[in-house]
């Protein structure tokens, strides 16, 4: 009787935790990332556009995202965004981190209470124009915008009502060239520096 005992304890404490592993699994976890639509590499004076992406573990229902965005506006100039049509409600967030996209953080919403999550959903797509040659800037998907901790990166599905369900935050390094005609004008000044006029 003893042994009955202890193999029924045991069995039952088994079938809890794989309940438990069970139910943590079933969690979708949703990574944000960007996607240049034409390349990592623009020339100066460009503009090129990055689709923001929502990539889910699982099936499930879609709530709401707040995304906080940074970038160097040394090099890069956000001009406005195109909204995805998934989206009911979608805008810039009622929050000082968009007094001025000139500092190079802004902060993005995106709500719909009934569209099903596919694989791969575009939140947003942002429209930038290349200011000045550099061989890489970063566009960040940030967890908090460094002027603004306070205003996070979030993910909220349906199914797990107010639980943070972000995952992976990917950016983008985006390269950005001279133009053609600022090159040529540098190659032809090396030309005569290299033969000069006798």
């Amino acid at each position: 009787m003893q042994k009955l005992i202890i193999i029924l304890t045991v069995t039952a404490l088994f079938m809890g935790a794989a309940r438990r592993i069970e139910a943590v699994e079933l969690v979708p976890v949703v990574d944000l990332y960007a996607e240049p639509a034409a390349g990592t590499s623009v020339n100066v004076n460009d503009t090129f556009t990055l689709a923001i992406m929502a990539r889910f573990s699982e099936q499930g229902s879609w709530c709401a995202t707040e995304i906080v965005f940074e970038w160097d506006p040394t090099y890069l100039r956000l001009d406005g965004e195109t909204e995805s049509p998934l989206f009911n409600e979608s805008d810039w967030l009622s929050h000082e981190i968009n007094d001025t996209w000139l500092d190079g953080d802004a902060g993005y919403k995106a709500t719909n209470y009934d569209i099903p999550i596919t694989m791969d959903t575009r939140v947003v797509t942002l429209n930038f124009t290349a200011l000045a040659p550099v061989s890489s800037t970063t566009f960040n998907i940030a967890l908090n915008a460094v002027a603004y901790p306070s205003e996070p990166t979030t993910v909220v599905l349906d199914a797990i009502a107010l639980e943070d369900c972000h995952g992976g935050l990917y950016g983008a390094n985006i390269e950005i060239v001279p133009e053609p005609a600022t090159i040529a004008v540098l190659s032809f000044g090396g030309l005569l520096f290299l033969h000069p006029r006798k």
